[in-house]
Parts: structure tokens; C-alpha cells; sequence
């Protein structure tokens, strides 16, 4: 693999959320809405990085399948978390600070979730966006 290394994923949503804070530009009252936002992104991102990889290799496959499903479990109740605290933020902001919003509050949580268009399969920055990969020809695989 011969991309230049970027920023990790954890550098990457620190980031995304140290710019988000700063050009909301919250207001006291609504910094402990933020805190518990930024918390839950935390967390997210910190069950992402403990799953479980070296007790599966001993595993067996119904024991692996199960150890996907629970992590996808776990992973889903935390995005959930996250979602409920970012309404709740939005909720406190002003109009102006929810045009901010409006464009990078769930950005973060896309990043975690693999799904922002700004990534690439690996979750590096510098991905193609979606419409440039739907549009350019299949490559072969070996």
C-alpha cells in the first residue's frame, strides 16, 4: 500500500470535534450538553478500538459469529447514545449555531461509523467521494 499515511482515526475525530466546538462557539449553558456529546463520541470511539481480536483466533465459528454480532450490538447502542446526545445539543443551540451543525454535528459519529465520504475503506482520509466511485470502472480483483 503505497497511500501516505494520514491521521488515525482517533487524531481524525479529535480533530472533527475540537472544530466543531470551537465554531459552535457554545455558550456556557450549553456546555454541559457538550460535554456529554463529546463523551459519547469518546466512548464510541473507545469501544471501536477494545474489541476483541486476540481471543477469536482460538475461537470457534459459531463462538466468532456470535463475537460479530455482539460487537455490532454494542456498536449500534453506542451510536444510539451518541445520536440521542447530539439532539440533545442541537436542541440547546442558537439558529446560527445549528447552520454550523446542520453541516458537521454528525460528522464525527460518520467518521466512527465508516460511512463519512470524506474516508476511504480504511477509514484514512482522502477517500473519493461516493459519485466518483460509482462512476469509475470496476477494478479487477486477483
Amino acid at each position: 500500500d503505497e497511500r501516505p499515511a494520514g491521521p488515525n482515526l482517533a487524531e481524525l475525530v479529535a480533530l472533527r470535534m475540537g472544530q466543531l466546538e470551537e465554531d459552535l462557539q457554545l455558550a456556557p449553558p450549553q456546555l454541559p450538553a457538550w460535554n456529554v456529546f463529546r463523551e459519547r463520541v469518546q466512548r464510541l470511539l473507545d469501544d471501536r478500538r477494545r474489541s476483541p481480536r486476540s481471543a477469536v483466533a482460538e475461537a470457534t465459528a459459531p463462538q466468532r459469529l456470535d463475537a460479530i454480532a455482539d460487537a455490532a450490538r454494542n456498536r449500534l447502542a453506542g451510536v444510539e447514545d451518541v445520536v440521542d446526545a447530539g439532539k440533545a445539543l442541537y436542541a440547546q443551540l442558537t439558529p446560527e449555531q445549528r447552520a454550523v451543525a446542520d453541516r458537521r454535528l454528525a460528522l464525527p459519529l460518520a467518521t466512527l461509523a465508516g460511512s463519512d465520504p470524506r474516508m476511504d475503506d480504511r477509514g484514512v482520509p482522502g477517500g473519493r467521494p461516493p459519485e466518483a466511485r460509482a462512476n469509475s470502472p470496476a477494478t479487477p480483483r486477483p
